[in-house]
């Protein structure tokens, strides 16, 4: 159920956003216009309504379908994703269970507590008990657990990765990438 609300909530909003783009097109198109003394922004834009509608239209199909592409889905509904790069992403569901899918973990989730993300890594914390931790190579796939801070810490200086000050939990990391204008602009 919060999947459809969520879903009706996503359409209202590219709706709304549909409209507003399609208008400050037409507005564009008309300054252009206002230029030249006769041009192709001129005959596009003699029906305005016409124009708002059917430019809005297909604002809509676009952002719609962002939606759904790897750099555009947050999630639906109580299910919350991260992209990351290379095609992985880091996933919530329930606003409590934080988790990734690398090699050895195909039929079953890692579950992680707090992570951060610098070139091709995803380093961070897989246990609420504070003494596991991962580096997880994201162009291979590839993880590497560690069961103390000081093997974790030797391996993540020489590679010049996260140290665990760096770690934020999935709320924080959410936040900052699809807050601000990302929130605003985009589905």
């Amino acid at each position: 159920m919060e999947v459809l609300f969520h879903f009706i909530f996503e359409l209202v909003k590219i709706s709304i956003l549909a409209s507003v783009y399609s208008l400050i097109l037409l507005i564009v198109f008309r300054q252009i216009n206002k230029s030249n003394s006769y041009s192709w922004f001129q005959k596009v834009t003699v029906n305005s309504k016409k124009f708002w509608l059917s430019s809005g239209s297909i604002i809509f199909g676009l952002l719609f379908i962002w939606m759904f592409t790897y750099w555009g889905d947050h999630g639906l509904g109580d299910s919350a994703r991260i992209p990351i790069g290379h095609g992985k992403e880091i996933e919530e569901i329930n606003g409590n269970w934080s988790f990734i899918s690398p090699n050895g973990h195909e039929n079953e989730k890692f579950t992680i507590k707090s992570f951060a993300v610098r070139s091709n890594y995803c380093v961070g914390m897989s246990n609420k008990d504070q003494t596991d931790y991962f580096i997880w190579n994201l162009s291979t796939n590839d993880i590497e657990k560690f069961t103390n801070l000081e093997e974790y810490s030797e391996k993540v200086i020489s590679m010049n990765l996260p140290d665990t000050f760096e770690f934020k939990d999935f709320d924080q990391a959410y936040d900052e990438f699809w807050g601000g204008w990302i929130f605003w602009l985009l589905p």
